[in-house]
């Protein structure tokens, strides 16, 4: 199967604001009209000639004259594609709780609606706090795994807003991810092992496995309670990330042995299916020698790879292509969980080793999403490298708050 030069990116945008800013009228993502066709098509071009211009394709098995063609071959197969979506962090839920019911309905249509939008079928949520939330948290600040519960950022603003998109789209998968443990499990090291207060770094305490895989499990009970299934969880953001607002390094050492030692078996023992994802960062490793391999390594580890299906991964630096090889060397699938800025992700390759390869993409999107100002695009870029994704979204008026939240384009 060619896919010329299919390219999956995510294109975040941000942009200043205060009171009296308003979004222009040419701003404003317009309604599409669809056209009957095999393929339904938006398309944005660099010079906006075509601005979320609705076309089709229809499948042929004659030649055309087409500079960009795709050519299908049906006897050959691959790997499966699970799904392509949006995060919705607290302070996105937040925003979007802001706007007029109405508004919102439209937007969250648009956006989840398979068939009278563009069908996102992925969610990617924050367990506890993320650098993106209305303040630094987690669902159980108390010491005591018995004082688990959750917080009014997730009651009410993240629960609210996915079951407005569940009743838009029931099939949608919701991926969770912990940006970091409670603090009264995390510690300044695991030589000193001295008790830390910072939301930023820090290591899990060994001593605190099983409480910490308990929270796992008491969150994803909590969000069923609440009508929400929660299909699959990392264990960690950006595990080799020290320094962001609400952080925890956690080694390939480490998560091994809280996969196998703890969160598996909890899960095991709490009837728990949602799939457990490991790794979750950079294909490069942030350039940590003791840290290359991370996945796989995991992946070598018999007790720890039985309860991991899929290696979560990040493209956030321009080296990635050249590490992309070792996860072909996984046991499952894989989730791309991307917060590209406006550049080339690289080709979509098919792969017949059955293992892992690009065209099996789980794409969970971050986004640019602070609480007085959203901007999150999905983007679906075909063309050359040099193509920018401009900014297209739904800018809405909420007394000097701005919203600004993305569509899926196609730039030509």
């Amino acid at each position: 199967m060619l896919l010329g030069s299919l390219l999956c990116s995510v294109a975040l945008f941000s942009a200043a604001c205060d009171d009296n800013d308003k979004f222009p009228e040419e701003e404003t993502a317009p309604q599409p009209v669809w056209v009957d066709g095999d393929v339904r098509v938006l398309t944005t071009t660099n010079n906006r000639s075509k601005d979320l211009t609705p076309s089709a394709i229809s499948f042929s098995s004659k030649d055309n004259m087409s500079p960009r063609s795709i050519y299908l071959d049906p006897s050959q197969t691959y790997q499966e594609i699970d799904g392509f979506g949006a995060a919705i962090t607290g302070s996105a839920a937040y925003n979007l709780m802001k706007m007029a019911p109405e508004d919102r309905a439209k937007f969250l249509k648009e956006t989840f609606s398979v068939t009278e939008g563009y069908g996102m079928s992925y969610i990617r949520i924050c367990i506890g706090c993320s650098d993106f939330s209305l303040s630094e948290y987690t669902c159980c600040d108390t010491p005591g795994i018995e004082n688990f519960a959750l917080t009014a950022e997730e009651t009410s603003y993240v629960i609210p807003v996915l079951k407005e998109i569940l009743a838009i789209n029931p099939d949608i998968k919701i991926l969770g991810s912990p940006w970091t443990a409670p603090r009264w499990m995390k510690v300044n090291n695991l030589t000193d092992l001295q008790p830390t207060t910072s939301w930023t770094g820090g290591q899990l305490n060994p001593a605190y496995y099983q409480d910490y895989a308990e929270y796992f499990v008491k969150w994803i009970q909590a969000f069923r309670q609440n009508g929400i299934e929660i299909h699959a969880v990392t264990l960690q953001n950006e595990p080799l990330n020290r320094g962001n607002s609400a952080s925890m390094f956690m080694g390939w050492e480490e998560q091994r042995d809280f996969i196998k030692q703890a969160v598996g078996p909890k899960f095991a023992a709490a009837g728990i299916t949602a799939k457990i994802y490991a790794f979750d960062h950079n294909y490069n490793y942030d350039n940590m020698a003791d840290q290359q391999g991370y996945p796989t390594k995991i992946y070598a580890d018999a007790d720890a790879s039985r309860y991991i299906p899929t290696v979560g991964v990040e493209h956030q630096v321009p080296d990635d292509c050249a590490a992309r090889p070792v996860v072909d060397s996984a046991q499952g699938q894989l989730l791309h969980v991307g917060h590209e800025v406006g550049r080339e992700v690289g080709p979509v390759v098919p792969v017949s080793s059955g293992r892992l390869g690009e065209n099996q993409l789980l794409v969970g999107i971050g986004g640019v999403d602070f609480v007085e100002l959203v901007a999150v695009a999905a983007v679906v870029v075909v063309g050359s490298p040099g193509d920018v994704a401009r900014r297209v979204g739904v800018g809405v008026d909420l007394g000097g708050i701005a919203l600004l939240v993305g569509h899926v384009v196609i730039v030509v």
